[in-house]
């Protein structure tokens, strides 16, 4: 009895600590899969109280316009579409709107065709989209002939112009990416509507802390030029790992 006791307790101790470790060593140590990741950080708004939530397009435009510390920056709005190719039937995805250099500022590279460029995801141009490692293998049984493709989202038609890698899980695993380039409204209305997250690449030696700065002051000089709508707004920046395993 004494024995099974112990052979018991040794057990399910090693098994705890094992779970515990992974855990730790997945999400606390391991770094993200993105190039030089500790670069990397989330752009956000935030009030009074100090609690953030999701930038307005306009001050996403100003804060990528007028900042100096990042080499790029990326808004996305997660959401979901319908899909359907020739034939299947349609199914429920997971979709992100991505601004065009989304990829780009994470660091990766596609596993076939391309990312977005520049004008795509404005006004007039063509709808494409970038689908994920899962979906290709799933939908397309890994077939490079899935680049140019098309493909129906929320019943108007897509062309797969590249797969993403099965790295591009942040901030969740989706299905598809669909690109948005935001250009500045001169609707004063624009600055009341706080739909996108946003992620940026600070620039090589700079520290988070500078680029945190300069934020707050774009953030500063938008409270006093539209105090209507952002007088009760600052900026901040974090860190990915440290927005992403919080406390």
């Amino acid at each position: 009895g004494f024995t099974i006791v112990a052979v018991a307790t040794l057990a399910l101790a090693i098994g705890a600590t094992t779970a515990v470790y992974s855990i730790v060593d997945g999400v606390l140590l391991e770094p993200l899969p993105f190039r030089d990741p500790s670069r990397l950080v989330r752009v956000e708004s935030t009030g009074r109280d100090g609690k953030s939530f999701p930038l307005s397009p306009a001050d996403f435009v100003d804060y990528q316009n007028q900042s100096t510390s990042f080499t790029g920056m990326a808004q996305f709005a997660p959401g979901s579409a319908n899909f359907a190719t020739n034939g299947g039937d349609p199914v429920r995805l997971d979709r992100l709107t991505v601004g065009p250099s989304f990829f780009t500022v994470l660091g990766l590279s596609p596993v076939r065709g391309r990312f977005f460029a520049d004008n795509e995801g404005r006004p007039g141009a063509s709808n494409v989209v970038v689908i994920s490692d899962n979906l290709w293998r799933s939908r397309f049984a890994s077939s490079p002939s899935a680049i140019g493709q098309s493909i129906i989202l929320d019943e108007r038609p897509y062309t797969v112009i590249g797969v993403a890698p099965a790295t591009a899980n942040y901030p969740q695993p989706v299905d598809v990416w669909i690109p948005n380039a935001i250009q500045q409204s001169s609707d004063p209305s624009a600055r009341g509507m706080h739909q996108f997250f946003a992620i940026g690449r600070v620039k090589d030696g700079l520290p988070i802390a500078r680029a945190r700065q300069d934020i707050a002051a774009i953030a500063k000089r938008l409270s006093n030029e539209y105090p209507q709508m952002n007088a009760a707004i600052g900026g901040n920046v974090l860190p990915l790992q440290e927005q992403l395993v919080g406390n």
